[in-house]
């Protein structure tokens, strides 16, 4: 460009962290070298492993003047202000190495500064090629309401409730330099001076939302804008951090948490509330879709929800407690870490109706279920309202699904590592109570001379516990089995003949010992 262009236009330094991606670095200093603007100097932040990063900036690429910088830690918000110290150029950008702005951008996100004398504007972002906020439907604008508080058409580029935030929208109405109440860090640009009173936060490995922390942090007294003129593409490049879906989702929950309460001023039940509320919508909404790694999202999630109760990363405010004296519900936490704990196990549980009922679980109605298993044959188990699944509970039923081999009634309770092993048919009638550890079988195998162990037929009699049964812990019954209706079965007991009903039994093997009064 003409140079009387260029001396109009504020100094520049570009600021690139990165980690082991040493070929989608060189395909963005490739871009920086066609820019119509040069740099003063571009600074490449680099936490990679290996020396390939150092090998891509050492291949000279004029009339670039880049400098490698080694972090000693993997965290982009870390990485970017370690390049930004000792800064002097006017104006700081901030590029990932997976970016590629065409030519112009450069010059355009500072033609913004360079019409902006009196320093209102303090950063500007461009636009990422295929990314925008859609017009919400009326349900999601409602749903965008009660997070928000407030009312908008559309809310892009906002930022709102438990720390949502919404890319611009991009109608041909749209202006120019969009207005925006926060900007990302995969192009933008900042006047040097408002950055460095700012900074990114001090967040650890993939940093997200720390261009929201810092942006939003900036809105307060500058005008942030998504520059619509200025187009780029991000890649998707792999990378060691992006692989671990549940860590990743419970680091962004952490985070959002945190920014909720500095950004937006939210605490206490309001903010607890609040991501409830979209931590539910959004795990609702992965169970339908099941994109690759849906189950580690959701248990991420709501993990990273929890840390962030334990963590109690409010600002400090007058005679607020937390720690140890908010687990034993001695401050103001206690109440709500038992809510939020209750509401994560709730949420799971109906996740979990969900998924089975899509396998071929036959429903009576809502089953309580705390991490169980049913590894196969789905359609052949039927489990009535009510139902109360503690954590290890296994349902397996084997050879071809004939439907209804394991039935368990309404309103019984399975507690916890109890197992049902159903060949043929175990049936459990309503209101029973069965114990932890227990074991429950139709079959066993033959013990006949003549073929090898594993050789030996399967024998299989159904098995029938009756309505009101209870079983205590580590109670095993056998094939062929009837236990009557109201019988108690006492711990550790084995089951290999039929108990009539009311009666009291104990015992390897179990014998009835008297009568219920």
């Amino acid at each position: 460009m003409p140079a009387d262009t260029c001396s109009q236009l504020p100094s520049t330094t570009v600021c690139i962290a990165t980690v082991d991606r040493p070929h989608a670095l060189a395909r963005a200093l490739s871009c920086w070298r066609s820019a119509t603007v040069v740099p003063a100097e571009i600074r490449v932040v680099d936490a990679s492993d290996g020396d390939d990063t150092r090998d891509v900036v050492r291949r000279g690429w004029e009339p670039l003047r880049v400098v490698y910088l080694r972090s000693p830690v993997r965290s982009a918000a870390r990485q970017r202000n370690l390049g930004a110290e000792g800064c002097t150029s006017d104006i700081i950008v901030f590029c990932d190495d997976d970016s590629e702005p065409p030519p112009e951008a450069l010059e355009k996100l500072l033609s913004v500064f360079g019409r902006d004398p009196e320093g209102r504007v303090g950063g500007v972002a461009g636009t990422i090629e295929g990314m925008a906020h859609r017009v919400p439907r009326p349900w999601l604008r409602r749903y965008y309401r009660v997070l928000a508080g407030y009312d908008h058409e559309h809310y892009g580029g906002h930022v709102f409730g438990p720390a949502i935030n919404l890319l611009p929208t991009d109608r041909p109405d749209d202006p120019a330099l969009y207005p925006a109440q926060w900007l990302n860090s995969t192009l933008v640009a900042y006047r040097t001076a408002v950055f460095q009173e700012h900074r990114f936060p001090d967040f650890g490995g993939y940093s997200f939302q720390e261009d929201v922390n810092l942006s939003s942090r900036v809105a307060r007294s500058h005008r942030l804008y998504f520059h619509r003129g200025v187009r780029y593409r991000h890649g998707a490049e792999d990378a060691p951090y992006k692989r671990d879906a549940r860590r990743l989702a419970s680091m962004r929950v952490q985070h959002r948490w945190h920014n909720a309460a500095e950004l937006l001023n939210l605490r206490g039940g309001s903010r607890l509330a609040k991501f409830l509320l979209s931590l539910t919508v959004d795990s609702v909404l992965l169970a339908g879709r099941r994109p690759a790694g849906w189950r580690q999202q959701i248990m991420g999630s709501w993990g990273g929800m929890l840390r962030s109760l334990l963590g109690n990363d409010d600002p400090p405010e007058p005679q607020a407690r937390g720690g140890a004296e908010a687990l034993r519900g001695g401050g103001r936490e206690g109440p709500t870490l038992a809510l939020a704990i209750r509401a994560y196990h709730g949420v799971a549980s109906r996740l979990r109706n969900r998924l089975y009922r899509r396998l071929g679980v036959e429903m009576g109605g809502y089953v309580w279920m705390r991490g169980i298993e049913i590894p196969r044959n789905w359609p052949d188990i039927r489990l009535g309202a009510g139902v109360g699944l503690d954590r290890g509970v296994v349902l397996l039923c084997s050879g071809p699904i004939e439907g209804g081999k394991l039935t368990i009634g309404d309103e019984t309770y399975v507690n916890r590592y109890t197992m049902f092993d159903a060949h043929r048919r175990i049936e459990i009638g309503a209101r029973c109570m069965i114990g932890p550890y227990c074991y429950l079988t139709d079959s066993d195998h033959g013990m006949g001379r003549r073929r090898g162990i594993k050789r030996q037929p399967m024998r299989s009699e159904p098995v029938i516990l009756e309505d009101e049964v209870w079983l205590g812990a580590n109670v095993v019954v056998l094939k062929g089995v009837r236990v009557g209706r109201g019988a108690v079965v006492g711990a550790g007991s084995v089951v290999t003949a039929d108990i009539p009903p009311n009666a009291v039994a104990v015992g390897a093997p179990a014998r009835v010992l008297r009568t219920r009064e």
